[in-house]
């Protein structure tokens, strides 16, 4: 119940993530049945709003850590994944610029850091230009793969399990426990340890999404059925 209240306290990754699972399909909709000049104007709106008002002026999205940033990716994606002129970027020329950008960013803040000593935490927010843009070359580069593959999409089911375990329910057992390991490992063990840690978490989110989809894939169908039903008699 914790997930699903809106604020911006703490595991703020996995409330956004479930509000955008819940609103994806509307966005899905609006993103596939725009034509591309609305599409394009939409998505430049929603960056505007992100990034400068957010970002610059610090709106309710003022560091980028809510469900309206995830909204914003959303639609960027989208539009990359629509429209034309993307194609002209090539996977060499899209890592090349996602490069550049996490250069720059990283150049910034040994600037401000060292240098001009003051905070840089505008600099790491998520809604930072320089991130966005980066975030674009990187969705350029997947642009033309298409990945059809049952064990890749089964572990990508897992994100929500995986973030259950090791974001909100176990969050301080394992920090503790990878903490308390380090103090009397060597960092080579204290490597595969992690590497154990996120293992079991993976294992654990498996059997999450099984028993999620035994309990929601039923209830699913049936108001699928009864929103079937209700278009129909509506067309009549």
């Amino acid at each position: 119940l914790n997930a699903f209240v809106i604020s911006r306290s703490g595991h703020w990754f996995l409330k956004a993530y479930l509000w955008l699972m819940l609103l994806s399909p509307l966005l899905n909709k609006a993103l596939d049945y725009s034509d591309i000049h609305s599409l394009r104007k939409a998505s430049v709106c929603v960056l505007l709003l992100c990034c400068i008002s957010g970002w610059m002026f610090n709106n309710a999205n003022g560091n980028g850590m809510t469900v309206l940033q995830l909204i914003c990716m959303y639609v960027l994606g989208g539009w990359i994944r629509r429209d034309s002129i993307f194609e002209g970027i090539s996977r060499s020329n899209a890592i090349l610029g996602y490069v550049t950008c996490a250069a720059i960013n990283l150049l910034s803040l040994i600037i401000v850091y060292y240098f001009l000593k003051k905070e840089v935490g505008i600099l790491l927010q998520h809604n930072n230009p320089i991130v966005i843009l980066e975030s674009s070359f990187l969705f350029c580069f997947f642009r033309g793969l298409h990945i059809k593959n049952s064990i890749v999409n089964l572990f990508a089911s897992t994100v929500i399990g995986a973030l259950l375990l090791s974001d909100m329910i176990f969050y301080n057992q394992l920090n503790n426990f990878i903490y308390n390991f380090s103090q009397i490992n060597g960092n080579l063990m204290v490597a595969l340890m992690i590497v154990a840690v996120m293992f079991q978490v993976l294992g654990g989110a498996l059997v999450l999404e099984t028993i999620r989809k035994s309990v929601a894939n039923p209830i699913a169908e049936i108001l699928s059925s009864a929103c079937r039903k209700i278009s129909n008699k509506c067309q009549k």
